[in-house]
């Protein structure tokens, strides 16, 4: 059952950082994106673990593939609404095929090495309790 649960956790995060990426089209929305992200996964962490809690975002490798293409998708986001500024609709258009390369290439590829590692980690844990 390992490669529906590979699956599950790669969707889910390409999901949301694909919405990050077209978030761009709505010039207000990358800020807002980037920042509920952040606010939501200390808050999460802080009120399930406390100060422990977030320790452990810090230490952990699936993080530091995660965090990373976050950024990156938030990014791309953000130039694509400077686009839309600078040139309208079209001109970020434009932006958002230059930039589907370099998600594929760096994002997706993150995410892939996330969702290997994290689904790893959970079977480990599970073999661990059972």
């Amino acid at each position: 059952h390992i490669l529906p649960l590979f699956f599950l956790i790669l969707f889910l995060n390409n999901f949301s950082l694909f919405i990050a990426y077209l978030s761009g089209f709505f010039i207000i929305l990358p800020p807002l994106y980037a920042f509920f992200t952040g606010f939501n996964i200390t808050v999460i962490s802080y009120e399930m673990m406390g100060w422990r809690g977030l320790w452990h975002l810090l230490v952990n490798p699936v993080a530091w593939l995660e965090f990373p293409a976050a950024w990156l998708s938030l990014a791309f986001g953000s130039k694509i609404s400077i686009t839309f500024i600078q040139s309208g609709f079209s001109g970020a258009q434009n932006e958002f095929v230059s930039l589907f390369p370099l998600y594929l290439k760096y994002i997706l590829s993150l995410l892939i090495l996330a969702a290997i590692l994290e689904t790893i980690i959970i079977k480990f844990a599970q073999n661990e309790n059972e």
